[in-house]
């Protein structure tokens, strides 16, 4: 009984030498967190183009995020349909009429 309660006390010993570690290893982690935040905030304020790309990528992340959470299947169906659906900014308008298969206006049609 006097050699269980031995290894217990070692294991309890073991145990708090390990939580110390991992205290004194998270206590470091957030000092290079905080200093992180501190000069990115510095150069946020000090750099307008440094402002400007942090702000795209929170907000590709945001996207990434987003397209992530939803299930692998639909996630890549609902990003090509997207694509597909809106035009580029640039594009001139036409008419879904005009592009469709079944429109009797293409000049290639063998009717013609």
């Amino acid at each position: 009984m006097q050699e269980d309660l031995v290894a217990a006390r070692r294991k309890l010993a073991e145990v708090d030498q390990e939580n110390a570690r991992r205290d004194e290893e998270r206590r470091k982690d957030q000092s290079r967190f905080t200093s992180l935040e501190m000069m990115v905030s510095y150069m946020r304020n000090k750099d307008p183009a440094f402002a400007e790309f942090l702000a795209t990528q929170q907000q590709e992340a945001t996207a990434a995020a987003t397209v992530a959470s939803q299930p692998p299947t639909t996630a890549a169906a609902t990003a090509a349909a997207t694509a597909a659906a809106i035009p580029p900014a640039n594009a001139p308008y036409s008419s879904p009429a005009a592009t469709s298969p079944m429109s009797n206006t293409s000049s290639s049609s063998p009717l013609a």
